[in-house]
C-alpha cells in the first residue's frame, strides 16, 4: 500500500505552493490535485501492524473532523502487515481520506462522499480484523469508558445512562440480526451495517454460545460492582 503524507505537515506545504507527486485512485473523486504526500511511519520509524491499526483507527473516523480523520490516514497509512488481499480495499479506503483531508485544508470543490464500494470496504476490513486478529479491544479507538463525561456523574445519574446505554446497543444488536440474519461479533461491525449506531466508550459486545452479548468495558465507568 503507498503511503501518504502526514496532512500535518502538508498544510505547511501547501502555504508555501508546494504540492505531493503521489497519486491515488478514488471512482469519481479528483486525487492528483494537491494530493498529500506520504506519511510519517509510527513514532520511533516503527511500521504499525494491522490489527493496532484497526483498534487505534475506528472506520467512523473517515467520516469525522480533520484530526481524527488524519490519524486515521496515519494509522492505515503505515501499516506493514495487513493480508494481502485486502491491499486493494486498503489503498481505496486511504486515499478516499487523503481526499477528504485535501478537501479540509483546501475547501477544492465538493466534500468526497462515500459510495457503495467504500462501504463494502470499510465492512470488509472490519470483518477482516474480527477474524484475524485476537484480543481486540471491545471499543476502538482511544479509551475513553473513564472520561469525565461517564465518572464524573452521580452515582445514580451513572447507572442511569450506563442502563440507557446498555439498551441502545441491545437495540442495535437487534438490528443488525433482522439485516443480517446473523450475529454481530463486535460493536465496529454494527456500525457498518445499523443505520446511524455509534459506537459506545463504555460498553462492548462479546459472543457466548453463539449470541452476541453487551458488556462493560473492563474497569470502565459502567463496570459497576
Amino acid at each position: 500500500m503507498t503511503p501518504r503524507r502526514s496532512l500535518l505537515a502538508v498544510a505547511l506545504l501547501l502555504a508555501a505552493g508546494c504540492t505531493g507527486d503521489d497519486e491515488a485512485t478514488v471512482p469519481g473523486i479528483d486525487t492528483t490535485a494537491k494530493e498529500p504526500a506520504t506519511t510519517s511511519p509510527a513514532p520511533g520509524g516503527a511500521t504499525a501492524t494491522w490489527c493496532d491499526a484497526v483498534a487505534a483507527a475506528p472506520m467512523r473516523w473517515l467520516d469525522d473532523a480533520i484530526v481524527p480523520l488524519q490519524l486515521w490516514v496515519d494509522s492505515f497509512s503505515a501499516v506493514g502487515d495487513a493480508p494481502g488481499e485486502l491491499s486493494d480495499e486498503l489503498d481505496r479506503l486511504v486515499a478516499f481520506g487523503a481526499a477528504r483531508l485535501r478537501w479540509h485544508l483546501t475547501g477544492d470543490g465538493e466534500r468526497p462522499m462515500p459510495t457503495p464500494e467504500v462501504a463494502a470496504d470499510r465492512l470488509t476490513i472490519v470483518e477482516a480484523a474480527l477474524t484475524t486478529c485476537p484480543g481486540l479491544p471491545l471499543a476502538f479507538g482511544p479509551d475513553a469508558s473513564r472520561s469525565p463525561a461517564w465518572s464524573s456523574t452521580s452515582p445514580e445519574d451513572l447507572a442511569r445512562r450506563c442502563a440507557d446505554d446498555l439498551a441502545r446497543l441491545e437495540a442495535a444488536i437487534d438490528e443488525h440480526r433482522a439485516t443480517t440474519r446473523s450475529e454481530p461479533r463486535h460493536q465496529a461491525e454494527m456500525e457498518e451495517v445499523v443505520v446511524g449506531f455509534f459506537a459506545s466508550d463504555v460498553h462492548g459486545i462479546v459472543v457466548a454460545d453463539g449470541v452476541a452479548v453487551v458488556t462493560p468495558v473492563p474497569d470502565g465507568a459502567c463496570d459497576l460492582p
